[in-house]
């Protein structure tokens, strides 16, 4: 009997950390005024570290969702790492749903570009680097 109260302790404790996944929790960051594009970042998915060369660093997941003009993409999901101190950022690997509906990933792209002002990329630095 007693065995049988530790099997279902433990057994409601793995139950318990399954529940506690981090589910996806996106929230609106704005429109592009470049593409008309209307962007999200994930809260949950927000990841900071630090490089030794690189210091304080931050990802995060974005979803770009595409006016119905535009001529190929429906939207973008996208995995972005910032670099904090030198106002930088990089998109690791992004997934695209193209309009014909199928998909497209891409991988890591080989530059690192300065976060423009004035931009949904600088809103997005000012939220997952602060």
């Amino acid at each position: 009997m007693r065995l049988s109260w530790i099997f279902a302790l433990l057994f409601f404790l793995l139950l318990m950390q399954c529940a506690n996944v981090d589910e996806e929790n996106w929230v609106f960051l704005g429109i592009s005024s470049i593409d008309m594009s209307t962007d999200y970042y994930d809260a949950n998915s927000i990841r900071k570290g630090s490089g030794f060369f690189s210091g304080p660093t931050a990802k995060v997941s974005v979803l770009v969702i595409y006016p119905d003009n535009h001529p190929e993409l429906k939207s973008e999901k996208a995995l972005m790492q910032f670099y904090c101190k030198k106002k930088t950022f990089l998109t690791l690997e992004k997934l695209q749903l193209r309009k014909d509906g199928t998909t497209k990933k891409v991988t890591k792209q080989s530059w690192v570009l300065d976060v423009p002002p004035n931009t949904i990329a600088e809103k997005l630095f000012n939220i997952v680097c602060r």
